[in-house]
């Protein structure tokens, strides 16, 4: 198993999501995770037990029928964001952690009602 695929298998394990996450994009109105514009960096060699960041989102797309709904999409983001604090993604000896580097937010509101929100993190992992 690669580590992107182990590490989209560690996020889809959270049980928050309202749908499995997918890396290539959304599959009618699940959630979907993007490596973000932002660049990945090596602190130190990786090889040699240095530390790697690598940002990420996270989105999520609903029709919410009412106000609960789109409130409680931001109980969700805050359940995914525990779930990382609370454990730690292991890959083949490689420890990683997930942090939040923004909060959850509304991208896009789309004409047929359905709503785009996201929130951003870093993964750091390190030998």
């Amino acid at each position: 198993m690669s580590f992107f695929e182990g590490f989209l298998n560690f996020i889809n394990s959270c049980g928050s999501l309202p749908q499995k996450a997918d890396l290539n994009g959304f599959n009618k109105s699940n959630a979907a995770v993007f490596i973000d514009g932002g660049k990945a960096e090596f602190f130190e060699d990786i090889s040699e037990g240095g530390l790697f960041s690598l940002p990420f989102r996270i989105l999520i797309r609903i029709k919410p029928k009412d106000n609960s709904e789109k409130l409680k999409i931001y109980e969700t983001f805050n359940n995914i964001m525990l779930y990382f604090l609370e454990n730690q993604f292991d890959y083949n000896g490689i420890c990683c952690r997930i942090t939040p580097s923004g909060c959850a937010a509304l991208n896009e509101r789309y004409n047929d009602g359905t709503e785009e929100y996201s929130q951003s993190f870093n993964l750091f992992y390190y030998k």
